[in-house]
């Protein structure tokens, strides 16, 4: 499993995302080369906080937030 499909798992896993708006993010990457996070932040389907905390998941890193 690539990167991408990961990072969609966590965000269906923690509620940002549907299964459904997934599915469609991965098709939509495959038929038009884009990026999956590039068409989740262009759609607005996540902010970039979810996006961030999203790849922090996938990589077993901790976040921080700074205010």
């Amino acid at each position: 499993m690539n990167i991408d499909h990961k990072i969609l798992d966590v965000l269906v896993s923690k509620d940002k995302i549907s299964p459904s708006i997934a599915e469609e993010v991965k098709l939509n990457a495959l038929n038009s080369g884009r990026p999956v996070v590039e068409i989740l932040l262009k759609k607005n389907l996540v902010t970039e906080a979810d996006l961030f905390e999203a790849k922090a998941g996938v990589y077993k890193v901790p976040t921080v937030t700074l205010v």
